[in-house]
């Protein structure tokens, strides 16, 4: 029961946390939860069945779900990692018919198939199970510094660039997350990708960084991609521009008649 309080206390408070895998002794303020936009909630199964909503294992079910297939349909934020706010979830209209205590309670029984991690005073929850979400899973790795990425592209054409120069990079709809390009050593990257694209941006990465903008690795070898959620706006801001380059294509006839 105590590891219990002091956890209703980590999601209410405002003291720094200590700790990412117990209960810390002190505590913290999470930053506030999204505006969600998912469809209206439905009540519990249980509440149907007459099993009782209380039932832990009826909760844990419901969590992994989320956290491994539904968050983005349920209007969450999800990291390329897998990491969830655990104020947005506790926040969230599928848990509703919990009270806060209760769940604090439920949510800290049992970690086992759970990550935590803390990020400037923000508790993090991740399902160790395998996600079904595009372009999320455990394996993605989180850049910290631009030494692990000098420098990041995104590709787009002229008529993207009109709406881009103003309002800045948005979010695929497909996965929530905005894809950029890794150069690699020495290549010419504008040359080498020239037909897809008419110009590239790239992207001032230690900046983005400073500012909080989480950017990750995904995939191996040829497959790698960097991703990332932008700010709390879903955006990478024009002033994250570091130059856009026009891509000139130079073409050559290897067979004619």
């Amino acid at each position: 029961m105590r590891g219990s309080r002091l956890f209703c206390r980590l999601l209410s408070s405002k003291a720094p946390l200590l700790s990412t895998r117990a209960p810390p002794p002190h505590l913290a303020q999470l930053r506030p939860p999204l505006v969600f936009t998912s469809r209206q909630p439905s009540y519990p199964r249980a509440e149907r069945t007459g099993r009782s909503v209380r039932d832990h294992a009826f909760f844990s079910k419901r969590l992994t779900w989320i956290l491994r297939h539904g968050a983005l349909e349920l209007g969450l934020r999800i990291r390329p990692d897998g990491f969830v706010r655990a104020s947005d979830l506790k926040n969230h209209p599928r848990f509703e018919y919990l009270g806060s205590l209760e769940f604090d309670e439920m949510f800290f029984k049992d970690l086992t198939r759970y990550t935590l991690l803390e990020e400037a005073n923000v508790l993090w929850i991740r399902s160790n199970g395998h996600h079904t979400i595009k372009n999320v899973g455990v394996k993605s790795s989180r850049i910290l510094t631009s030494q692990d990425l000098p420098e990041a592209v995104y590709p787009l054409t002229d008529a993207e660039w009109r709406t881009v120069e103003h309002h800045g990079i948005q979010r695929s709809h497909e996965d929530g997350f905005i894809h950029l390009v890794k150069p690699g050593p020495g290549e010419d990257f504008a040359r080498g990708r020239g037909s897809v694209f008419d110009l590239c941006i790239y992207l001032n990465v230690p900046k983005m960084l400073s500012e909080g903008m989480r950017l990750f690795l995904s995939g191996t070898g040829t497959k790698t991609r960097v991703l990332t959620d932008g700010d709390e706006n879903y955006v990478i801001p024009p002033r994250m521009f570091k130059r856009v380059v026009r891509v000139r294509v130079e073409r050559e006839n290897l067979l004619a008649e």
